[in-house]
C-alpha cells in the first residue's frame, strides 16, 4: 500500500510503499501516458507531468530515493519512495482520474 505524508515543511509529500506497489503505480501512470499520445502532441504539459513523475518512481524503486526502515510485528520493513509537491500530487491524480477511462485497466491500477 501506498503512502503518503507531509515533511516537516508542510510543503513536501513524501509518498513511501514496497517495490511491488511502486511498479504498479508506474505500470498506471505509464499506461495513462499512452493515452495522451494517442490524442495530444509529445510536447504537452500534461505529458510532460506524468514524464517527470515516472521519473521520480523510477528512481525511487532502484533506491535512489527515499528508503525508510519501519518495524511492524517484530519485523523490519523496508520502503522505498520519493518526494513531490502537494500540486503535483494533485494534478497527476487528476490525470489518471480523468483519462482513466480511455484505457483498460486492471484491478491493480
Amino acid at each position: 500500500m501506498l503512502t503518503g505524508s507531509f515533511s516537516e515543511n508542510n510543503k513536501d509529500v513524501h509518498v513511501l510503499g514496497d517495490a511491488l506497489d511502486l511498479t504498479a503505480l508506474h505500470h498506471t501512470v505509464r499506461k495513462i501516458m499512452l493515452v495522451i499520445l494517442d490524442y495530444l502532441p509529445v510536447d504537452n504539459d500534461a505529458f510532460n507531468i506524468l514524464v517527470s513523475f515516472v521519473e521520480r518512481i523510477e528512481q525511487a524503486y532502484l533506491g535512489k530515493a527515499l528508503n525508510k526502515q519501519l518495524h511492524a510485528c517484530h519485523r523490519q520493513l523496508s520502503y522505498q519512495g520519493f518526494i513531490t509537491n502537494h500540486k503535483e500530487l494533485l494534478i497527476v491524480n487528476h490525470l489518471l482520474n480523468t483519462l482513466s477511462a480511455y484505457t483498460v485497466l486492471d484491478e491493480m491500477d
